[in-house]
């Protein structure tokens, strides 16, 4: 998936503002949650020599910072570190584009320990987190599917097939159970 059809992808999630209100969500956490999902252009966009993968040019365009999917996080800017390129976070721990294979890797936070990969690419690390999106914004509004982990699961093996394979189902099995 490109960068862009991934920003298309998260506009049309639909957020279900009524429903939110309803369940007495103040309306700057609101305002918070449509944004998650509507990333702003860069007024001045980044120039980074690095790679021509997807997230990186989803980072260099965007203000992706904004957007969050469950425990992913963008991050405002790209950044060189040692393995690699430093794309966001998932809750603490850093996501990062592995500098030789391209992988999306996710290390714990301030030591170099690999947790989990989470993708074989940033392409296909993009079309999962769109399909987690649109998982999670659907569960968020029902108590049946909030409480499904066996669908949880289901999803999550659907997502590491979109990632590449069963290398990356512990990632997606982390944020969907």
């Amino acid at each position: 998936m490109s960068y862009l059809e991934f920003v298309e992808q998260l506009k049309s999630i639909e957020i279900p503002v009524e429903y939110y209100k309803e369940a007495g969500l103040n309306s700057e956490f609101i305002e918070e949650m449509i944004q998650r999902y509507n990333p702003p252009l860069k007024t001045c966009p980044m120039s980074f020599q690095y790679g021509d993968d997807e997230v990186i040019k989803l980072l260099k365009t965007y203000d992706a910072g904004k957007i969050e999917i469950g425990m992913v996080q963008f991050a405002p800017e790209l950044a060189e570190v040692q393995n690699g390129i430093y794309i966001g976070k998932f809750e603490a721990d850093e996501l990062i584009i592995d500098k030789f294979s391209g992988e999306i890797l996710c290390y714990e936070y301030g030591i170099d320990h690999l947790l989990w990969p989470c993708a074989s690419n940033g392409s296909m690390f993009l079309r999962a987190l769109a399909e987690v999106a649109r998982f999670l914004e659907k569960r968020a509004q029902d108590d049946a599917l909030y409480n499904n982990d066996e669908l949880g699961y289901e999803v999550a093996k659907y997502c590491c097939k979109l990632a590449g394979g069963s290398k990356y189902c512990d990632f997606y099995t982390t944020m969907l159970t």
